[in-house]
């Protein structure tokens, strides 16, 4: 199912994050201020944000990767 989404702000955590009760104190702080009503984010990242009760709603953004041409860069 398609949605249209218009982001309001953005936050980067860097890859294999480990997310804590104060990151998600942090994301609920944004979320409030940029008065948005919930969060975008990977698949990957939400299997870890999951395990929080979480102040916002989450949105899961599935990502779909395709490869073209003959080789594959080294």
């Amino acid at each position: 199912e398609a949605a249209y989404v218009k982001p309001t702000t953005h936050e980067v955590f860097p890859d294999h994050h480990r997310y804590t009760v104060k990151d998600i104190a942090y994301l609920a702080a944004v979320v409030r201020h940029a008065g948005a009503s919930c969060v975008v984010t990977t698949e990957k990242d939400w299997m870890k944000l999951r395990e929080f009760e979480l102040p916002f709603g989450v949105w899961v953004a599935r990502l779909d990767v395709s490869v073209t041409g003959d080789e594959l860069p080294v």
